[in-house]
């Protein structure tokens, strides 16, 4: 991760990571960092929690998969089939 974020900062990412929060935890990096769009923040944020959990599984769980309706329903967006989704969802 980017050298110029403060210790403090880095800290508190980790504590989120740990605690699963890694939407909290993308926000705190968007906040320190002047002009981090949220796709690189989602990035670095996903790649740090990557080489933690690599080093301390257990302290560092890794992500838990998507479950039901909604993570089908992103699935099926994200390999382009949008009619599919969009009438899963209306059901």
């Amino acid at each position: 991760m980017n050298s110029t974020i403060p210790e403090a900062i880095l800290e508190a990412i980790k504590a989120d990571l740990r605690a699963g929060q890694k939407i909290s935890a993308i926000k705190r990096l968007r906040e320190a960092v002047a002009g981090m769009g949220l796709a690189d923040a989602k990035t670095a944020v996903e790649q740090l929690h990557a080489e933690l959990h690599a080093k301390d599984p257990v302290a560092y769980p890794a992500p838990k998969p998507a479950k039901g309706c909604l993570g089908l329903l992103l699935l099926l967006i994200g390999v382009g089939v949008a009619v599919a989704a969009l009438l899963l969802w209306r059901k």
